[in-house]
């Protein structure tokens, strides 16, 4: 009989070095997704704060498609929207590696140590796919998030997309909060 392999699913037990991966791919994902709300809102010609209430809930798919509407209507140098589809799209897929990796389990073998990545999916039928995943591996592809955005961000320096007014002096809008008004109705 061959011997049984016991997966551990329990994330408190992956090694160190796979845990600070994932955290970093998950910090550098962040940073890069600034990056894509910064350059829609230089795009829709707003300043960050509106920006920011415009995408911050938005999918990654959808900000992809606004930012390349909002550029085609915006940007008149052809290169330079040819260097932006480029750009979305690296961004689009070093998402996607993001994507497995905090969307789908890790596990370990028990008597090894080696960690897999668990990808389930269930489009018409229920497909299960493990690959061994190493931390070296995980940290190679935050850094590709990481290089997207810094890449994005000098197309921003180069087509003037950088002067994106930053609100200094934010009003304070705690009394126009939907919570303040319906205090203040009740009054």
């Amino acid at each position: 009989m061959a011997p049984i392999t016991v997966f551990d699913f329990d994330p408190h037990k992956l090694p160190a070095e796979i845990l600070k991966a994932l955290g970093l791919i998950a910090a550098c994902s962040a940073q890069t997704e600034d990056v894509v709300q910064m350059g829609i809102a230089a795009v829709l010609g707003v300043d960050l704060e509106k920006g920011t209430a415009i995408t911050a809930h938005m999918s990654a798919s959808l900000r992809d498609d606004l930012f390349r509407s909002a550029a085609e209507i915006v940007l008149d140098d052809l290169d330079h929207l040819d260097e932006l589809d480029a750009l979305l799209d690296e961004v689009a897929e070093s998402s996607r590696r993001r994507n497995d990796y905090l969307h789908h389990s890790i596990c370990r073998i028990v008597k090894t140590g080696n960690c897999f990545l668990t990808k389930k999916t269930a489009r018409g039928s229920v497909e299960v796919k493990i690959r061994e995943v190493t931390a070296e591996e995980i940290t190679r592809d935050a850094e590709r998030i990481y290089r997207a955005g810094l890449n994005l961000m000098r197309f921003y320096g180069k087509t003037g997309l950088e002067d994106i007014e930053i609100p200094e002096d934010r009003q304070d809008r705690a009394h126009k909060t939907r919570s303040a008004r319906k205090a203040r109705k009740k009054t």
